[in-house]
């Protein structure tokens, strides 16, 4: 058994070959995707490899992992990242393999054994059937990813399937749409130092992507880009990577991270920039995809991964079904898991229950990361004014406009920049923290209805400190007060929703941000107008010493569900603001 192997070549070779004996090989099973995974996980998991020898020989191999805060539990050392996980042996001595796997286990005592991802057409399925009770484990098997394939077929089946891919109508007109902008290519990048540079790139076109959907990516966690930026350049080496890009021009606007193996070509996480989203980029490199591997007598199939997303179902003509198995030593524990997994069913199948159990879950979140910031008194407190703010309490907001001859604060330092989809994904990269998350989903399903004006300051070194929003004045929709708003003039803009991430708070970036949209704003022949809050003394100061000047104010009086407006004479004085300075 080994914990950690390292770069050791004698394990290496012979575990790989293992790799070609089983009944369909496949990249995620190869020594080089687990030293990867061992690589970018290493703070939170531990090798727990068991190799089998005959002979001095090398004829099985169980990559397992334990998690370092629980030495009892094993799983697939790449059950999280690996689209397909099983043990490595010839099929026919499987079953020999799997039962000294599991006296290693007993012998150890395990008490828990997560299988994800095991094909169901694995010898491992029987093997594990016959051998798991006369160990004591007790599994629960159920049904995990069903995986769409295209199955190439013979020389005529290629032809066909190549001439019904190029003749669809929804292929040609997006591919003619985007030619009207710019040449259209496709590049299929093998060597290290052709993908290297297109990763970063990848990346946040990947989380921006999942911000205009209302989801985190997973790669903007650190350890999964270290994964993929040590797994492309060792799968390289051996000329198993693939990055596929579709570019517009000199720009890629669509990525597939992938690889060529065993037979298979695999759509393995793909990705494409959203503000082309209307053009169906990564349709489109998925069909090139296809085309080529046609004309590749090596491939036998495209392998859609995953996932059973819509796109898939138009080109698929094959399925392979994945499955989740869990193994346990204790019945309590067994009997816990089976009763877990029926429960989220029921709950999938009644709708209005599973919206009820996430909303549920997202507020015990909330509720959560509250309690790490403060008290449980704190946290009472907290909830005891929000109960009473939602029946009894006065909403004002302050308004203030921006003089063109008020000189513009601090600009040298800064740069302000349209807002698109890259930006907003390297944000997402940089700054991971809740809210920070929760406001970049805002701004991507913003760009994405391109009906505002989004803006982000970079500092010196180009990374975003502010964002903001520029929209028009008249008719803008006021959600504090639950009003619409008449513009004091056709030329009148309002910035909102303005944000500095918090991790960089106190360092002057709003004001200075405001400040230079202001007059950008100006030498548009615009009127900027911006709000605050009355009870917002943060937001007052640094709309203040940017420059703007109070004008109105806008109330509204609340009792229990019934509403009051209440608004200022124009020119009149806001309320002063009152400082506390602390020792």
């Amino acid at each position: 058994m080994l914990e950690g192997f390292g770069k050791d070549p004698i394990v290496g070779q012979p575990w790989n070959e293992l790799v070609w004996l089983m009944e369909r090989p496949e990249v995620f099973y190869t020594f080089q995707w687990a030293q990867a995974v061992e690589r970018a996980y290493s703070e939170s998991l531990t090798p727990f490899i068991i190799l089998g020898y005959e002979f001095g020989r090398l004829v099985g191999v169980a990559a397992l992992a334990r998690m370092k805060a629980d030495s009892k539990s094993l799983s697939f050392l790449t059950g999280t990242t690996a689209d397909y996980c099983d043990f490595l042996s010839a099929p026919t001595r499987r079953e020999e393999f799997v039962g000294a796997v599991f006296d290693e286990l007993s012998k150890r005592q395990i008490t828990t054994l997560t299988l994800a991802n095991l094909p169901a057409d694995s010898a491992t399925v029987t093997a594990l059937r016959r051998i798991a009770s006369d160990h004591r484990y007790r599994f629960f098997l159920r049904p995990a990813y069903l995986c769409s394939n295209v199955l190439l077929g013979s020389a005529p089946e290629r032809k066909s399937l190549k001439h019904e891919i190029s003749s669809k109508q929804m292929l040609r007109r997006n591919l003619s749409a985007m030619r009207k902008i710019a040449p259209v290519a496709f590049h299929h990048d093998t060597r290290w130092d052709e993908i290297e540079p297109q990763l970063e790139r990848f990346y946040r076109a990947h989380v921006s992507r999942f911000l205009s959907i209302g989801r985190s990516s997973n790669l903007a966690l650190p350890g999964r880009r270290n994964f993929l930026h040590e797994l492309a350049k060792l799968l390289a080496d051996e000329g198993w990577m693939t990055l596929s890009r579709l570019t517009l021009g000199n720009l890629s606007i669509s990525w597939n991270y992938g690889f060529r193996f065993g037979g298979s070509w695999f759509w393995y996480q793909p990705t494409f920039d959203s503000s082309y989203e209307r053009n169906a980029p990564g349709f489109c490199l998925l069909s090139n995809i296809v085309q080529t591997a046609c004309d590749s007598p090596e491939l036998n199939c495209v392998d859609l991964g995953l996932g059973t997303e819509g796109y898939k179902h138009r080109i698929a003509n094959s399925t392979r079904q994945t499955l989740h198995i869990t193994f346990h030593s204790r019945y309590v524990q067994h009997l816990r898991t089976a009763m877990r997994f029926k429960a989220a069913t029921m709950a999938t199948t009644l709708r209005p229950v599973e919206h009820v159990l996430r909303s549920a879950r997202s507020m015990a979140s909330r509720l959560a990361s509250r309690r790490r910031q403060t008290s449980t008194i704190g946290l009472l407190k907290w909830g005891a004014d929000r109960a009473r703010k939602s029946l009894v309490g006065f909403d004002e907001v302050l308004f203030f406009h921006h003089s063109p001859q008020t000189p513009v604060l601090s600009a040298k330092d800064f740069t302000l920049c349209p807002m698109d989809f890259d930006l907003v994904g390297g944000a997402g990269i940089t700054y991971v923290d809740e809210s920070s998350q929760q406001y970049l989903v805002r701004a991507a399903k913003r760009l994405k209805s391109r009906h505002d004006q989004g803006f982000v300051v970079l500092s010196r070194d180009h990374v975003p400190v502010h964002f903001c929003w520029v929209t028009e004045f008249e008719g803008f929709q006021m959600d504090e007060l639950s009003r619409t708003l008449k513009a004091p003039c056709s030329e009148a803009l309002m910035i909102f929703d303005c944000f500095t991430p918090p991790t960089i708070r106190g360092h002057g970036f709003f004001p200075a941000a405001i400040s230079i949209l202001a007059h950008h704003l100006h030498a548009l022949r615009k009127s900027p107008w911006i709000f605050a809050a009355a009870t917002n003394v943060a937001s007052r100061r640094g709309v203040e010493k940017a420059g703007f000047v109070y004008k109105f104010s806008l109330g509204s009086r609340r009792v229990f569900f019934l509403k009051q407006n209440r608004d200022s004479t124009p020119g009149s004085q806001p309320a002063p603001v009152h400082l506390i300075s602390q020792s």
